[in-house]
C-alpha cells in the first residue's frame, strides 16, 4: 500500500501503463487476426527460390558435394521461410510469444 503522495502518484503511473499495455497488447491480438501474409507472395516466393536452385544445379556435374551443398542450402532457404510464417502469428504456432508476463505483470500491480 503506498504510503504516501509520492507513492500514490506512481502507483497510478504504473497502473496507467498497464492500462495502455493491455489496450496494445488487445490492439496487436486484433491486428494478427486479420493480417495473414498473402498466398500470392509466398507461391511468388516458393516458386523464385525454386527457378533459383533449378538454376544453381542445371550445368553442374553432380557429386555428393554438390548435392550436399545445394540440400543444405535449399534447407536455410526452407527454415527462413518457416521462420517468416511462424513469426507472422506470434501467438499461435509452433514459436509462440508467451501472454503470461504481462498477466504477471497485471497481476503485480493490481494490488
Amino acid at each position: 500500500m503506498p504510503q504516501d503522495d509520492a507513492q500514490k502518484w506512481f502507483k497510478g503511473q504504473a497502473l496507467q501503463l498497464a492500462n495502455e499495455l493491455a489496450v496494445t497488447q488487445r490492439l496487436a491480438i486484433s491486428h494478427q487476426l486479420g493480417n495473414d501474409l498473402p498466398m500470392p507472395l509466398l507461391i511468388v516466393l516458393i516458386v523464385w527460390t525454386t527457378a533459383i536452385f533449378i538454376s544453381f544445379g542445371i550445368f553442374v556435374r553432380m557429386n555428393s558435394t554438390v548435392v550436399i551443398a545445394l540440400s543444405s542450402s535449399a534447407l536455410a532457404v526452407a527454415a527462413a521461410i518457416f521462420l517468416i510464417l511462424e513469426l507472422n502469428s506470434p501467438f499461435t504456432g509452433l514459436v509462440q510469444v508467451s501472454s503470461a508476463p504481462s498477466h504477471a505483470l497485471l497481476a503485480v500491480l493490481g494490488n
